[in-house]
């Protein structure tokens, strides 16, 4: 609103008439004067297409004009060596299997007997799972034994 107070204030002052000021273009005048632009646009963009040299072309020419200079390559001896003895090593044993995965989804206790869900199976102590016996269940871990005398914590989490 200033602007245009400011804009009235000057065209007064140099002596502009205000039926002289420019004025907002039209719709229709709007939709010529942007399909003249992007004629114009398009135009240029062809012509340019036009006088774009490729860049493979260019190369090309260069190169059949000014062949590389490259001295030749030196003949090259082939040597072949007597074939190496194949001495095979001793495989080392492999490792022993990982123990199961022994997850311990509880501890229940109640009244003097306490059992433990592992790996989604309700035992008490004795009781056995993926080769493993329970020895002996606490309020957080239990204890597992195996049939070679391993014996295995897994706390409750």
């Amino acid at each position: 609103m200033l602007a245009l107070l400011l804009a009235i204030v000057a065209g007064v002052m140099v002596g502009q008439r205000l039926d002289r000021m420019p004025k907002k273009p039209t719709a229709t005048e709007s939709r010529a004067l942007l399909a003249r632009v992007q004629g114009t646009r398009d135009s240029l963009q062809r012509q340019a297409a036009d006088t774009a040299y490729p860049l493979g072309a260019a190369i090309q020419a260069i190169n059949a004009k000014y062949p590389p200079s490259t001295p030749p390559a030196p003949p090259v001896a082939i040597v072949t060596a007597p074939p190496a003895k194949v001495v095979e090593k001793p495989r080392p044993a492999p490792p022993p299997p990982p123990d199961p995965a022994l997850r311990i989804n509880g501890i229940i206790s109640k009244e003097g007997l306490t059992l433990v869900c592992v790996n989604n199976r309700l035992l008490g102590v004795g009781g056995s799972v993926e080769g493993f016996r329970i020895v002996k269940i606490e309020p957080h871990q239990v204890t597992f034994d195996n049939q070679q005398g391993r014996i295995r914590i897994v706390k409750f989490k």
